[in-house]
């Protein structure tokens, strides 16, 4: 049985920390919506990846469909948070009836814990409809 190196961090294997924030996350956006949203509201969150590396967090966003110009990106006390709209566009405007509708719209929102402390600079870049942030660590340049 190979012995794994304590010190190294297989990728597929997410922080626990990162983990369970985003399944709280999904709970607490459960119960808003369940709460504070009218029955039979359509709400969506786009899907993500959360990436540590040793000197950076990158989040990916499936935004296919939003104008990136609308989305927001905040990084604050060592939460990332990511907001934004995706509009029913794309329809044809002579349609007679729409006889199947599954790619939700509307308002999303996206929060992310971060376990580390990072420099505050966020690069962002958004290219065929993926948002991609990276979140520099503080000390990154320190060995531990």
């Amino acid at each position: 049985m190979k012995e794994r190196n304590p010190t190294t961090r297989n990728l597929s294997e997410p922080s626990c920390a990162i983990v369970v924030s985003l399944q709280q996350t999904q709970i607490d956006l459960l119960f808003n919506n369940l709460i504070h949203r009218p029955w039979g509201y359509a709400c969506w969150q786009p899907l993500i990846d959360v990436v540590e590396t040793d000197a950076a967090y990158i989040c990916i966003f499936d935004l296919p469909g939003v104008d990136p110009d609308g989305v927001s990106v905040r990084l604050e006390r060592g939460r990332l948070t990511v907001d934004g709209c995706r509009t029913g566009g794309g329809l044809p405007e002579d349609a007679a009836r729409l006889c199947c509708a599954e790619r939700p719209t509307g308002m999303f929102h996206r929060t992310i814990d971060l376990n580390e402390p990072t420099t505050g600079e966020v690069t962002r870049r958004y290219e065929s409809g993926v948002l991609t942030i990276v979140l520099q660590k503080k000390n990154a340049g320190e060995l531990k």
